[in-house]
Formats: structure tokens, C-alpha cells, sequence
């Protein structure tokens, strides 16, 4: 199993709390939940949970299946999710999708 740790945050991510600070949105980075997942960014006044995912890591198939276990455990736990893909991060339209 994967060790739940806080790590250095990716570019990815760095934008998108940049994104959330800038837009005064509190958040919590890195939150371990239910000490199964460490997801990248949660928003406690909307129960929601973004995911950053960069291209080369996330299109591995083990990766790919860890992902879809992780939206089924915290959809069926009640948390609403948001998976970010590097590229809509890197050209920003990740943001329409955030401020909806």
C-alpha cells in the first residue's frame, strides 16, 4: 500500500492552490481522509475533494485503477470530486471548472 505522507507539492498542484488562495477559498492541502487517500486538495465548506493529475503518472494503468477506487470510496463517503488533468491546469481552463 501506498504510505500516506505529505510530499513536496507537484507545479500542478502549486497552481492550483495559488488558484484557490488567489480566489480566498480555504482549503486544506495534502489531507490524509479516513487514512486511505491523501488527496491533493480539500475544501471543507463544499466537502470537496480536488485531485491534480499529471499526465505521465495518471495514464499508468495501476494508477488509473488506484483513481477509480479512490472516486468510489469518497463519492460513496459523501465527498464531492474534482480531477484536474495537467493539461487543463498547465492552459488554465481548469479554473471555469473551479469557480462554478
Amino acid at each position: 500500500a501506498e504510505t500516506l505522507y505529505k510530499r513536496q507539492p507537484t507545479n500542478i498542484e502549486r497552481a492550483v492552490y495559488d488558484f484557490l488562495v488567489l480566489k480566498g477559498i480555504v482549503f486544506e492541502k495534502q489531507k490524509v481522509i479516513n487514512d486511505k487517500f491523501c488527496v491533493d486538495a480539500y475544501i471543507p465548506s463544499l466537502n470537496l475533494v480536488i485531485e491534480a493529475d499529471g499526465k505521465y503518472w495518471h495514464t499508468l494503468p495501476r494508477i488509473m485503477k488506484k483513481d477509480k477506487a479512490e472516486n468510489a470510496y469518497l463519492t460513496k463517503c459523501g465527498y464531492k470530486m474534482l480531477r484536474l488533468s495537467e493539461e487543463e491546469i498547465n492552459n488554465g481552463k481548469f479554473k471555469e471548472r473551479m469557480v462554478s
